[in-house]
């Protein structure tokens, strides 16, 4: 049976606050708030957006990490999410976005990227 096939409608939130967010095939993902799957769709909010794509295959998913595989009608990208730590921020995020800042610590870092969705909408 294939992962679609075995789909139960459930919603469910991941329960990290802020995920690093890293795909081979799209450079343009970075960061996800309020992770919700339910069935065969997963969404976000990438401290601009909203984001909604299919899955076709989840790939791996424990507490450390979810690894989902699109559709190949939707390109079949593989996206990693990974819970935000300081040491990924600053190794990874930093550099990409518009305003870098510093931070003290990890709860610090997690205020900043929740409160832009105050000023996204």
């Amino acid at each position: 049976m294939t992962f679609l096939e075995n789909i139960k409608i459930v919603e469910k939130k991941l329960p990290a606050r802020v995920y690093y967010v890293f795909s081979p095939e799209d450079d343009t993902v970075l960061l996800a708030l309020d992770i919700r799957i339910s069935g065969d769709t997963i969404s976000w909010f990438d401290t601009v957006k909203e984001r909604i794509m299919h899955i076709s295959q989840i790939q791996a998913e424990d507490s450390d990490r979810l690894i989902l595989k699109t559709p190949e009608q939707e390109g079949g990208k593989v996206y990693v999410f990974t819970p935000l730590t300081l040491e990924i921020y600053k190794d990874k995020v930093k550099k990409r976005i518009l305003v870098p800042q510093e931070f003290k610590n990890k709860e610090e870092m997690l205020q900043a990227f929740e409160k832009t969705r105050e000023n996204a909408w």
